[in-house]
């Protein structure tokens, strides 16, 4: 009589263990965010090394610091976790702003600039719970006058 409740405990224990794993899989939400850019001055040069913060739309909280690469570009993507705070915030898009050049020491050369974005949803493939947030931006800074 004891290995049979113990044979039906361990066969209860191991179907809710995949009862449970199951729901967790299932139930979690899986999107990216995408970020794609670029940073221009007036002649329609490439800034390299610009530095962009990323802020929420609501609270206008940083999440996000990004800079440009040689050509001026931004291309940043990211798993969304729904659990944790950070990134995650900028689903619905983002106060993008300028804030200077990366390169520490160097004047900065442009006036403080930013814009706002919203984002744009692509679908995943088919399940309910796959996709992608992405949001495309330009900047194009004007030169700071001394």
């Amino acid at each position: 009589m004891t290995t049979r409740r113990k044979l039906l405990a361990f066969v209860v224990s191991a179907f809710g263990m995949s009862v449970t794993i199951g729901c967790a899989a299932y139930g979690s939400p899986y999107t990216t965010l995408r970020i794609k850019g670029t940073v221009t001055d007036e002649a329609n040069q490439p800034v390299a090394d610009a530095k962009l913060e990323f802020k929420d739309l609501n609270y206008n909280h940083k999440h996000l610091e990004l800079v440009t690469d040689a050509q001026g570009k931004i291309d940043y993507s990211h798993d969304l976790d729904y659990s944790h705070y950070g990134s995650d915030n900028l689903k619905e898009g983002a106060n993008i702003v300028f804030i200077g050049n990366h390169n520490a020491g160097l004047p900065v050369k442009y006036k403080d600039d930013s814009v706002r974005v919203l984002s744009s949803y692509k679908k995943g493939h088919g399940d309910w719970h796959e996709g992608t947030y992405e949001i495309k931006a330009s900047l194009r800074l004007k030169k700071k006058v001394e």
